[in-house]
């Protein structure tokens, strides 16, 4: 019988045996996914889906749709960013893909005068030249888009001390687009933030938003969070609202207006007329 220090070394000669083929069974996965990101952007099979945002004190009103996207397989399937985004992070097709969801952003507002959209705008593609041509072009077609456009930035890529990082959100600005905060509360976004750029839209964490209606605690921050965003005349958003009570919490504390499946999940379908909006003003 093999001593103790042997059998030791054959279990674990076993599991770095099984640690390398789970890594190269990954790497064929993100390779087999990057592949056919790729052709799906070649391909034209890159497709949006449509949220609503509405206001709070009036749900059936519309203040802007979030642009969201999807990928059409071979079979005709939509897939979800959660099966692609991973897998492409870090690499140049994640800026291909964020540029090619921006074109088909600036397409549907070119067509539809009535239309107000926001779009993400991924760390990759983050004062990113080409992102930054596609939007310059389709400026240059139509002005008068940029009053409709909104580019909603995560917290981590505000707190990422980016070199070009205030140029291009000054860009941005003067050039007429509106900012949105995304996912404010689940980050580490501080006040100097709120000071140096000024954005027009702070949509809160839905991790917050869901529990709101049954965490007075949460109802203490979030309230504080308004407090910031009326300061500095921010039209705040509550996301991932999904039911009647987390609704109702979220307009008893004051958030302007609301995004979720209780007032609908994201779809392919071309949305209906939108109410025109300007920034907070028209909260």
């Amino acid at each position: 019988m093999a001593d103790r220090p042997t059998r030791f070394k054959a279990w674990q000669h076993v599991a770095n045996v099984a640690r390398d083929a789970s890594e190269l069974t990954r790497m064929g996965s993100n390779l087999k996914t990057r592949v056919a990101v790729g052709r799906a952007i070649q391909e034209g099979r890159v497709r949006l889906a449509y949220q609503p945002v509405v206001k709070a004190a009036s749900t059936k009103q519309i203040a802007f749709w979030e642009a969201l996207v999807r990928i059409r397989d071979k079979n005709g399937e939509l897939l979800s960013p959660g099966e692609f985004l991973p897998e492409i992070s870090g690499t140049s097709l994640a800026v291909l893909l964020d540029c090619e969801v921006l074109r088909l952003v600036i397409d549907q507002l070119a067509s539809r005068a009535d239309l107000r959209l926001s779009v993400n705008v991924g760390p990759d593609s983050f004062a990113h030249p080409e992102w930054i041509r596609v939007l310059e072009a389709g400026l240059e077609t139509s002005p008068d888009l940029a009053l409709r456009l909104i580019i909603e930035i995560t917290e981590d890529v505000v707190t990422s001390d980016h070199p070009q990082g205030a140029a291009f959100l000054n860009y941005l600005r003067d050039a007429g687009v509106s900012l949105a905060l995304d996912d404010f509360g689940g980050g580490a976004t501080s006040i100097r933030q709120f000071r140096e750029t000024r954005f027009d839209i702070l949509k809160l964490d839905g991790n917050l938003c869901r529990s709101l209606h049954e965490d007075r605690d949460t109802q203490v921050l979030v309230g504080a969070m308004i407090g910031i965003a009326q300061h500095y005349e921010m039209l705040t958003v509550a996301e991932h609202i999904d039911s009647a009570e987390a609704a109702a919490a979220a307009a008893r504390v004051g958030i302007d207006s609301l995004q979720g499946y209780r007032f609908g999940k994201p779809s392919t379908d071309i949305p209906f007329k939108v109410e025109k909006t300007a920034r907070r003003s028209a909260g």
